[in-house]
């Protein structure tokens, strides 16, 4: 209910209203299948949130590296093969975040590019929110191209974690500096 803070207080500013909910006229683009239209707004609505949170997660695993690459030269008994794993790891994210979010570097040149994940998922997934008419079939294509990139990316960004979460534990063992994101271990 609508209410407003006047005076240190709550008061109501309005009450309860009647309405009827009316469906908006039928024209000739409106779907005879409205459920199928709202089913695939909500799966690529749910692939959208996926390919935004693994571009998070990519964008913090990129400063748990940086963080590292500081650490490890200030780690006396880390040798040449922690900071080559550390190097492969970054190596094989900054991979997936190109096919996840395009080639910034090609396409500041205003040369062509393919369609990264991200962008793809987003304008399947923004164009078609107020859409009653039937999905056109590109944007099928489109979500379909999407999802099985997606889904590759998805597995290979996993094993990065694992990896970089694996390369953490060796560091904290050989005593590396606090890193944010890495639980210090301490025995007296």
């Amino acid at each position: 209910r609508p209410a407003e803070w006047q005076d240190g207080e709550l008061s109501e500013v309005a009450g309860p209203e009647a309405f009827m909910v009316k469906s908006l006229p039928q024209g000739p683009e409106t779907s005879q299948t409205p459920s199928d239209v709202v089913a695939f707004q909500r799966k690529a609505g749910e692939l959208y949130r996926a390919v935004m949170g693994a571009g998070a997660l990519s964008g913090e695993m990129n400063q748990r590296i940086d963080h590292l690459k500081v650490a490890i030269p200030q780690t006396p008994a880390a040798d040449e093969a922690v900071e080559q794993r550390l190097r492969d790891i970054e190596a094989r994210l900054d991979e997936l975040v190109v096919l996840l979010s395009g080639d910034s570097s090609v396409s500041s040149r205003n040369e062509p590019v393919p369609w990264s994940i991200t962008r793809r998922a987003g304008v399947v997934y923004g164009l078609l929110l107020n859409v009653r008419s039937d999905v056109p079939e590109m944007y099928e294509d489109s979500y379909a191209i999407a999802a099985n990139e997606f889904r590759d990316v998805l597995s290979r960004l996993k094993t990065i974690e694992t990896d970089l979460d694996a390369l953490e534990v060796e560091l904290e063992r050989l005593g590396a500096p606090y890193t944010p994101g890495r639980v210090p271990d301490w025995r007296e």
